[in-house]
C-alpha cells in the first residue's frame, strides 16, 4: 500500500507543468564603457586608433533583456578627451579637426530603434544629424554581459571635408605613405564597449 501511494505521489509531481523560468535583470555599468575609434591614413589605408575618456549618457534603465537597456539611450562624447596615448597628436586632432567642426566640442547621438543584433542611432556631428546603423554583439557571462556596438562612418556624410583637409594639412608628413602621397580617409570605425550587470533570482 505504501509503495502504491509513493508511486502515485511521484507520478503526480512528474506530471506537473514547470512554472515560468525566473527572468534576469540587466543594468548599465557606466564605469565599464569605452568609445574607441579607428581612422585611416596612407593610400593603403593603415589604421590609427584612439578613444574618448569623457562620455555622458541619459535614458539608460534596468531591463529584462540586454538590448532593452539601451532603447532610450542618448549620449554625448567630449572631443577634448580624445586619447591616442600621444598628447601632441591628441592636441592636433582636437584643434585641427574637431574644433573645425560646428559644435565641435562634442559628438552626440540617440538610439531611435533597437533589435537583438542592430541599433539605429541618430548621430549629430558638425551640426548635421544623420542616422547610422550599429551592429550589436554580446557575450553572456555569469554575472555580466559584455556588449559591443560597431559602425563604419563616412565623415563626408556630415560635411566634415574641410576638417579632414585641415588635419591632413597639419599632419601632412605623418600621413604620407610609401607612394609619396599624403592621405587621410573620411572613413572612421566606431566601437562602443560596455558591460551590463546581470542579476538573476
Amino acid at each position: 500500500m505504501r509503495i502504491a501511494l509513493l508511486l502515485l505521489l511521484i507520478t503526480a509531481v512528474a506530471c506537473q507543468k514547470p512554472g515560468p523560468a525566473a527572468e534576469c535583470t540587466y543594468e548599465y555599468n557606466p564605469a565599464s564603457t569605452t568609445v574607441t575609434w579607428t581612422a585611416y591614413k596612407f593610400t593603403e589605408k593603415a589604421g590609427v586608433s584612439g578613444s574618448f575618456d569623457r562620455i555622458s549618457t541619459e535614458g539608460l534603465k534596468a531591463a529584462r533583456s540586454p538590448t532593452a537597456v539601451f532603447e532610450t539611450l542618448s549620449f554625448r562624447v567630449e572631443t577634448g578627451s580624445v586619447n591616442t596615448k600621444n598628447p601632441d597628436r591628441d592636441a592636433k586632432i582636437h584643434r585641427s579637426f574637431f574644433l573645425k567642426l560646428k559644435e565641435g566640442e562634442s559628438l552626440q547621438g540617440s538610439v531611435t530603434q533597437i533589435q537583438d543584433k542592430e541599433a539605429r542611432v541618430n548621430l549629430r556631428i558638425n551640426g548635421v544629424e544623420k542616422p547610422a546603423l550599429f551592429k550589436i554583439q554580446s557575450q553572456d557571462g555569469k554575472d555580466s554581459v559584455h556588449v559591443t556596438f560597431s559602425s563604419d562612418l563616412n565623415l563626408l556624410d556630415f560635411g566634415a571635408d574641410s576638417a579632414i583637409t585641415s588635419l591632413n594639412t597639419v599632419c601632412k608628413e605623418l600621413h604620407t605613405g610609401s607612394d609619396g602621397k599624403s592621405k587621410l580617409w573620411p572613413d572612421v570605425k566606431i566601437d562602443i564597449h560596455t558591460e551590463l550587470k546581470k542579476k538573476c533570482p
